[in-house]
C-alpha cells in the first residue's frame, strides 16, 4: 500500500490511530512505522501497533516499537507492558519479561489478569515452577481471581520442572475453590491430573461425570483416554479401553466407511481427538478388518486403504508424530500421507496391507480386542496381582538394603565393589533405602501408596510415547492380554510395570 496518504495529512491523533489501525490490519508495516517515526503519537497508537505486531507474530517489531516509545519518552500503560511482556515471552526471554513486569509496578502499572496468565504461560513453557508459585501468589495478595487457566498454568510448570507434590497440592487447591473448581471443565481436570501423573484421579473424574448423568463428549473421553493409556501399565490401558469401549456404545466415536470412485480405494473415517484415542481405534479397525479379510478374502479391500484420524477441523496434540512412528514399525504396510495437525492420513496397498493382516508380525500391531464385559474383570485380577508382585519386589530390596548398611557401618575397609553395589541398592527402584518403606514395609495398603509415587518420580516423562507400543514397559503384558493370554500366565515383572 505504501505511505500514500502522507503523515502531513494526518489532522489529529484520533485519524492517526485510524490509519494505523488500518495499516495493521492489511500488515503493510513499513507504512505503519512511518507514521510511528514522523510523528510522537499518544501511547494508544503506539499500543495499537504493539498489538497488531504480536497478532502478526512480528514479535522483534513489538519491542522495536517499544524501545521507539521509550526513545520519544512517551508514558507506557498496562496494555503497553502487557504487549511487550507478551512479545519477550513469545521469544523465549523470560527473564526480561520479568524485569518488564517489575518495572510495570515501579511505574504505578497495576498487573491484570492477563499479564500473569502470559507470564504463568510461559513459565510452563520453561518449567520455572518456582516463578509460577510465585506469580499465583502475587495474584492472590492483589485479590485478582485464580481461573482455572491460571492454575493450569502453573500445575504445568510444577509438573515438568518434576515438582508433582507441588502440582499435586495447586491441584487440590483449584479443586477446593468453589470458583475455580466448580468452573473448571471435567476434561480441564483430567488434564491436569495427567500432568500430575495421576490417571486414578482421572479416572475418578470420568466415573463421577458419568455417575452425574452427563454423557461425555468427544474431548472428555479423549482426554480420559490419554491419561489412562499414556500411564502405560497394564491396569490404566485396560481402563483405557473400557472408556474406549463405552464411547462407541454411546455413539460418541462412530466409524464412518466409504469407497471411493471406480472401486479404488476403501476410506475409513476415525473421528479421533487424541493421539491415545487414535492408537485404540486402529487396533479395534486392524482387528475387525483381520477377521474380514480371513473370512472374505483381500477383495473386500478394493485395490487400497485409506485411514482418515481426526475430524479434519480441531487441532489433535501429537497424533501426527504419534502415527510416524506407528507407520515405522517394521511390517507395517501403512505410510502418513502429508504434516496436517488436524487429520492425519494413513495409506497402504491393499495386497500387502491383506498379507501383513494374515501374518504373525500383525499380532502386536492389531490384538484381538476382549469383549467389553471382560474388561473389568482382567483390570482388578491384574491390579491384585501388580500390587502383590510390586510389595513382595519391594520387601526383598528392603531385606538386601538392610544388609548391606549392616555391613557397611561393621566394615572399616569397604571394596569398592562393595561400595558401588550399595550405592546401586539405595538408588535403585523402588528407593530400596528409603525410611518410608522401613517403616511400612509391613503396611501394603501404605507402602503401594508410596510405590505409585515412586514409580511416578522415576518414569522417564510421556511424550505419548505409546505410539512406539512395542519399546513401552509393560508392552509384554499388554499385548498377552489382549491376545487372549490368562492373566496368570503373565510373570510379576511385567504385571508391576508401571
Amino acid at each position: 500500500m505504501g505511505c500514500w496518504l502522507g503523515w502531513w495529512q494526518v489532522q489529529s491523533l484520533s485519524s492517526l490511530d485510524i490509519h494505523v489501525s488500518g495499516y495493521c490490519m492489511a500488515h503493510c508495516w513499513s507504512s505503519v512505522f512511518c507514521c510511528v517515526q514522523r510523528l510522537v503519537p499518544e501511547p494508544r497508537t503506539f499500543n495499537i501497533v504493539m498489538n497488531a505486531c504480536n497478532a502478526a507474530a512480528q514479535y522483534s517489531s513489538c519491542v522495536a516499537v517499544h524501545s521507539r516509545m521509550a526513545s520519544q519518552k512517551v508514558p507506557p500503560t498496562v496494555g503497553t507492558y502487557n504487549a511487550v511482556i507478551l512479545a519477550h515471552c513469545k521469544m523465549d526471554q523470560l527473564s526480561t519479561a520479568q524485569q518488564l513486569f517489575n518495572e510495570m509496578q515501579q511505574q504505578g502499572c497495576q498487573p491484570t489478569h492477563t499479564t500473569f496468565i502470559t507470564l504463568l504461560q510461559s513459565a510452563e513453557q520453561h518449567g520455572q515452577a518456582q516463578i509460577a508459585v510465585s506469580l499465583l501468589e502475587q495474584m492472590q495478595t492483589m485479590s485478582l481471581r485464580l481461573t482455572p487457566q491460571c492454575y493450569a498454568a502453573a500445575i504445568g510448570a510444577c509438573a515438568a520442572a518434576g515438582q508433582l507434590v507441588t502440582a499435586r497440592k495447586l491441584l487440590a487447591d483449584m479443586l477446593a475453590s468453589s470458583k475455580a473448581g466448580m468452573a473448571a471443565p471435567a476434561h480441564i481436570i483430567m488434564q491436569l491430573q495427567d500432568k500430575c501423573c495421576d490417571w486414578q484421579g482421572a479416572y475418578r473424574t470420568y466415573l463421577k461425570l458419568l455417575a452425574s448423568g452427563v454423557r461425555p463428549d468427544s474431548q472428555t473421553t479423549a482426554t480420559a483416554i490419554e491419561a489412562l493409556w499414556g500411564a502405560g501399565n497394564v491396569s490404566s490401558c485396560l481402563l483405557a479401553l473400557q472408556v474406549f469401549e463405552g464411547a462407541c456404545q454411546q455413539g460418541v466415536f462412530r466409524l464412518s466407511v466409504s469407497v471411493q470412485a471406480a472401486d479404488t480405494a476403501v476410506e475409513f473415517s476415525l473421528p479421533v481427538a487424541g493421539a491415545c484415542m487414535a492408537l485404540i481405534g486402529l487396533w479395534r479397525l486392524l482387528a475387525e478388518l483381520k477377521g474380514r479379510v480371513a473370512r472374505d478374502g483381500a477383495k473386500i479391500l478394493r485395490n487400497s486403504v485409506v485411514v482418515l484420524l481426526g475430524d479434519g477441523q480441531t487441532t489433535v496434540p501429537q497424533l501426527h508424530p504419534a502415527m510416524v512412528q506407528w507407520c515405522a514399525v517394521p511390517g507395517v504396510p501403512f505410510t502418513v500421507d502429508g504434516s496436517s495437525v488436524i487429520q492425519v492420513k494413513l495409506t497402504a496397498p491393499a495386497p500387502e496391507l491383506a498379507r501383513w493382516l494374515l501374518s504373525d508380525q500383525s499380532l502386536l500391531m492389531c490384538p484381538v480386542m476382549p469383549a467389553a464385559a471382560e474388561l473389568e474383570g482382567l483390570q482388578e485380577t491384574l491390579m491384585q496381582d501388580a500390587e502383590t508382585a510390586t510389595l513382595s519386589k519391594c520387601r526383598q530390596q528392603l531385606l538386601e538394603a538392610t544388609e548391606m548398611e549392616r555391613i557397611l557401618t561393621q566394615s572399616a575397609n569397604v571394596s569398592p565393589a562393595l561400595t558401588k553395589k550399595a550405592d546401586s541398592l539405595q538408588a535403585g527402584w523402588p528407593c530400596a533405602g528409603s525410611n518410608v518403606l522401613l517403616q511400612h514395609h509391613m503396611n501394603p495398603v501404605a507402602a503401594t501408596a508410596h510405590l505409585n509415587d515412586e514409580r511416578i518420580r522415576h518414569r522417564s516423562p510421556k511424550p505419548y510415547a505409546a505410539a512406539n507400543y512395542p519399546q513401552q514397559p509393560g508392552s509384554a503384558g499388554m499385548h498377552a492380554i489382549l491376545a487372549g493370554t490368562s492373566p496368570a500366565a503373565l510373570s510379576p515383572a511385567v504385571s508391576c510395570s508401571c
